[in-house]
């Protein structure tokens, strides 16, 4: 306990020192991110059957590190999810349009170069926790040769939540510039990749893991 409590204070010192020798210690922000979303199974009955389109907003929080240096967070809305094909030991075809909303809290080191001609560019890694609030799903059934199954009718916005685990973890890695509007405010271009960590269904049978790519556009100030 002691040593948890020495460290904490070593960096907590860390950061307001550093805070003294930069004005921008902390900034904030808006930021909307339309996104490419897939599935990746881990199972042999299962397969990736295309992407879904999602969308992402949230705020956006910096603590400068250094003066190239900062910890970038927030919390984001996340709508992600993808498409599966699943074949059972009868060869009945499920397929499976997963729509999934997350709350996201990120966690990365953000490294930017000076400003060049009102531009900084910039780069980041590290993490995401995201825990689930809301899970839906699109189904259609078919047999070996294509055609509907008796008894398994087509569903739509069926309530999945129970097949869906609450939490998901993932790496983050991303590239961008910052143009500058004047002060400490700039517009924001930048492109993630949201790599899934974690298996997203609590269902045995089926393992899969939530992947996507996002184009951010925001402000900070």
């Amino acid at each position: 306990m002691k040593k948890i409590t020495t460290i904490s204070f070593l960096l907590f010192v860390f950061i307001l020192s550093s805070s003294a020798q930069n004005e921008k210690f902390f900034r904030f922000g808006l930021h909307g991110s339309p996104s490419i979303a897939w599935l990746k199974p881990e199972t042999k009955s299962s397969e990736s059957n295309g992407v879904r389109l999602g969308f992402g907003y949230g705020l956006i929080t910096e603590f400068s590190l250094a003066d190239n240096y900062s910890l970038a967070t927030g919390v984001e809305s996340v709508y992600s999810g993808g498409k599966l094909q699943n074949v059972d030991t009868a060869g009945m075809k499920t397929s499976g349009t997963y729509k999934v909303q997350y709350i996201e809290i990120p966690i990365a080191l953000k490294m930017k170069t000076n400003e060049i001609n009102y531009i900084t560019y910039f780069a980041k890694f590290g993490g995401g926790v995201n825990m689930r609030i809301k899970s839906i799903g699109d189904f259609s059934y078919r047999d070996s040769s294509g055609n509907s199954v008796v008894g398994f009718p087509d569903e739509t916005d069926m309530d999945i939540k129970s097949d869906i685990r609450l939490f998901r973890i993932s790496f983050l890695i991303g590239v961008g510039i910052e143009y500058s509007l004047g002060g400490s405010t700039s517009a924001l271009l930048g492109i993630n990749f949201n790599n899934g960590l974690t298996d997203i269904f609590s269902d045995k049978d089926i393992k899969a893991k939530n992947n996507f790519v996002t184009l951010n556009l925001g402000v900070v100030f």
